[in-house]
């Protein structure tokens, strides 16, 4: 079986996640052994994001979000899966393992095909998060009032970011037309 190679190095919650990704991809995979992260551990994710991109999958529950919280304010410049609780159920237990191997690949290829939009178009996910539209309890808030000066529709900070640079080309586009 040809297994796809992801470059990024893979952070999961634990080791059934981890296998379940080794099972279809061909990728360096990372296990945080649940929600209780210790200061060495995020200090050597550190040290590797310096090197290669981070990439955080964890399941949607309120562990998960945890980890994803904990590793967002060590090493702001993270990648993240977010799964639907919904595509991530299976016999009444919630999480990355319990999803379809067609489900994690199209959020994959998602996330992998959205950071490449972001680099051509220049305002990044990291932009959004330094200004606090993304990735703090007010963010939303902050992500509305925005949405309303600029007006657009309340969106999640994705959207936000993809309409962002659909106006930023837009804008960019007519400059090439006055010019």
């Amino acid at each position: 079986m040809d297994r796809p190679y992801i470059s990024e190095v893979i952070i999961v919650e634990g080791k059934t996640d981890k296998q379940f990704l080794l099972s279809f991809l061909n990728a360096d995979i990372i296990e945080t052994n649940g929600s209780a992260i210790s200061e060495e551990f995020l200090n050597e994710l550190v040290e590797i994001s310096k090197k290669r991109e981070v990439l955080v999958i964890t399941d949607p529950d309120s562990p998960g979000e945890k980890i994803r919280n904990t590793i967002i304010q060590k090493i702001p410049k993270t990648n993240h899966i977010y799964l639907d609780k919904k595509d991530s159920l299976f016999n009444g237990k919630v999480g990355l393992a319990q999803c379809k191997k067609e489900y994690v690949l199209k959020k994959l290829k998602e996330v992998v095909m959205f950071n490449k939009q972001q680099l051509h178009l220049g305002i990044t996910i990291h932009d959004l998060y330094e200004l606090g539209l993304v990735g703090l309890e007010s963010s939303f808030k902050k992500r509305s009032a925005l949405c309303k000066k600029l007006k657009i529709s309340t969106c999640n900070g994705k959207q936000l970011l993809q309409k962002v640079n659909w106006m930023k080309m837009n804008l960019d586009l007519l400059k090439g037309f006055t010019n």
